[in-house]
């Protein structure tokens, strides 16, 4: 037994162990209120007992808890000022045991006065206060920097609507005028093989990664006896072999002409998506901290994936990209939430590949379902990011961007996260100088 154990087994063997000091206490009771006058010093014998403090704002503060062989009443007690410094009330039923300022002093061969004999108790009563007191503060300042925060994200949920409404009319011309285009095209448009290829584009946009282009230009080579740069074009299209070989072959149409066919609907296909997707951002932005978004049945994630690539497809030209989407069930959602989760994740991960020019840059994407959670990772191999950022990532105004101007509210990673939570998701982030990976883990059940 330690001589702390020892002191306090004395302490209480020959102050409190009178049973005509012993008290019963019910629950919800005041033992001491805060500026009354309390003669007594407690010890706990059973139960537990709670201390609060009102401050002067009227906020009403708990400052210490006490259970078996806990004293209260040091403060009031030991000062001689005999005015509680807190209001003691019981949580459960109690029993206490007490002494009063008229207690004679009980001789022992360490200490011969009773303020010597309790000073380890006295001591320990103040470590526990100011210990108590640096948390409360601490709590207030966490509380104080949360409120900040979400003044800060309503100010910006404000400006947001003012941008919003300015906006949404020029995607509206966009969205209207590209849809003139595609009815004017399709109505003038004289040859019928070239409409079929405009509109194979208009259907399918351009969904081919890197190496999948590569693989469709040994394909061609094979059958046609076109040139080098012709079958770069074609294999680009992404058009079945056969039909290319029928266009080339039989309908005699050049690789120019068939590109430029598909090219013109991939292009309207692209300013369509690019117009609906940018509505769903600034709604996104305007409404951050909504709780409810209308959500459609039978969404195929993989679709919303290549919809991101799709709307990319003008910055991936150098890029190696691996695609592995293993068939996966449909969940309840919105197309244009997971649309802006993945073009956030891409755009991310080619800014930090584009900081490195010299290393060819590697971009995986994989999706699987595993006991009913569908995962989705997105691997690039840039710089990594800062390990003492890595935390912080998904905080507003949070940058990883490590040289050059930065513009932009630094919401990206946020409004993913929060996409991602409110499908009942997790999405975590690895991080060393190989490069970057997110993980996203969405339930089937949503």
């Amino acid at each position: 037994m330690s001589s702390e154990q020892d002191n306090l087994k004395w302490l209480i063997d020959n102050y409190f162990s009178d049973p005509n000091r012993w008290i019963q206490v019910r629950a919800g009771s005041v033992v001491m209120e805060q500026g009354r006058e309390n003669q007594r010093l407690y010890l706990v014998r059973s139960g537990r007992l709670q201390g609060s403090l009102t401050t002067e704002d009227g906020d009403v503060e708990y400052v210490l808890t006490a259970g078996k062989d806990n004293f209260v009443g040091v403060y009031s007690f030991f000062s001689r000022t005999y005015l509680s410094l807190y209001t003691v009330t019981a949580v459960t039923d109690c029993e206490l045991a007490w002494i009063d300022k008229n207690q004679p002093t009980i001789a022992s061969e360490e200490a011969q006065s009773i303020e010597k004999q309790f000073m380890p108790v006295v001591v320990q009563d103040l470590v526990s206060r100011q210990q108590r007191m640096l948390e409360i503060s601490q709590d207030k300042e966490r509380t104080f920097r949360k409120l900040v925060e979400h003044q800060r994200l309503a100010s910006l949920g404000q400006m947001a609507a003012g941008i919003a409404h300015e906006l949404n009319n020029a995607i509206a011309v966009l969205d209207h005028n590209t849809r003139w285009l595609v009815e004017q095209v399709t109505r003038r448009w004289k040859q019928p093989q070239e409409l079929a290829i405009f509109e194979a584009g208009l259907l399918q946009g351009r969904f081919l990664s890197t190496r999948d282009i590569r693989e469709n230009k040994r394909q061609l080579q094979k059958n046609l006896k076109v040139s080098e740069e012709q079958i770069a074009l074609l294999a680009e299209t992404g058009l079945p072999r056969e039909t290319l070989e029928n266009a080339v072959n039989k309908l005699k149409m050049s690789a120019a002409e068939i590109y430029s066919a598909w090219e013109m609907g991939a292009s309207l296909k692209d300013m369509l998506m690019a117009a609906e997707q940018s509505a769903h951002v600034v709604r996104s932005i305007k409404t951050l901290g909504a709780q409810h978004k209308e959500r459609n049945t039978a969404l195929n994630l993989n679709e919303t994936i290549e919809n991101a690539l799709s709307l990319l497809h003008h910055r991936f030209k150098n890029i190696e990209t691996k695609l592995q989407l293993n068939p996966l069930p449909g969940i309840t959602g919105n197309i244009g939430d997971f649309v802006q989760v993945w073009t956030n994740l891409f755009k991310n991960a080619l800014e930090a590949m584009a900081a490195n020019p010299l290393r060819p840059s590697h971009l995986s994407i994989s999706s699987i379902l595993e006991n009913n959670t569908i995962r989705i990772t997105v691997t690039d191999n840039g710089p990594g990011i800062p390990a003492d950022l890595l935390p912080n990532i998904f905080q507003p105004n949070v940058t990883t961007k490590k040289e050059g101007l930065s513009f932009g509210l630094g919401l990206g990673l946020t409004i993913v996260e929060r996409i991602v939570t409110s499908y009942h998701g997790k999405i975590e982030a690895h991080s060393d100088s190989g490069g970057t990976t997110f993980t996203i883990l969405i339930p089937t059940g949503v």
